[in-house]
């Protein structure tokens, strides 16, 4: 049983008693008539303090502190928007005539000699044809090929011409995004020529 008053207590010529809830009262109309009066304050300022803590529209609404120089912790996911090579044009060096195609073999990327280009990131790739055995591949220029960026070297031929060891170490333009994310972007654009054969 819930007390809501303080105990009976006599004052004078009078007494005064406690309600309480599920007591059996001799006056019913009391009972009902101090509840509502109890109501009758209540509810206003419980009305008050739910005003206070909604909106407008009546939904509880929270709007949660900006958090500065937060440390994420999370997976990096990697997109490359480019190749981060393109071969922009090869040129024959006694007349500066463009070259239509041109072979790359004998890949090295870092330390890694004779790599294969079965193994480049193909999402990239673009006017390039791998070998199937993935030891050279054929250029139509302009071509897009590899994201790694690293130290690289290979040999550039074609018919009439002297083959060339071209070496480079690319980097994107752009590497930023959001936490979590990385966007690559921006090629390394590669000019080559090379010398007709005598």
């Amino acid at each position: 049983m819930a007390r809501i008053k303080n105990a009976p207590r006599k004052t004078g010529d009078h007494t005064t008693q406690d309600v309480y809830l599920g007591a059996k009262m001799d006056d019913g109309s009391t009972v009902w008539r101090n509840m509502n009066k109890n109501i009758l304050i209540v509810v206003p300022i419980f009305c008050a303090l739910f005003i206070t803590a909604c909106g407008s529209d009546g939904h509880l609404s929270y709007e949660q502190p900006p958090v500065e120089n937060e440390d994420v912790t999370c997976s990096d996911v990697v997109y490359y928007d480019d190749a981060l090579i393109r071969v922009v044009s090869v040129i024959d060096s006694s007349n500066d005539d463009r070259l239509v195609q041109v072979t790359f073999s004998e890949l090295t990327i870092g330390d890694r000699s004779n790599y294969n280009f079965n193994s480049l990131e193909p999402s990239v790739l673009s006017s390039v044809d791998i070998a199937s055995d993935g030891e050279s591949a054929i250029c139509t220029i302009p071509c897009e090929l590899f994201t790694f960026e690293a130290e690289y070297s290979m040999v550039v031929s074609a018919p009439a011409f002297e083959s060339k060891v071209v070496e480079f170490e690319p980097r994107y333009e752009s590497d930023g995004g959001p936490p979590c994310r990385s966007n690559y972007s921006g090629s390394y654009e590669l000019f080559i020529s090379l010398d007709p054969e005598h």
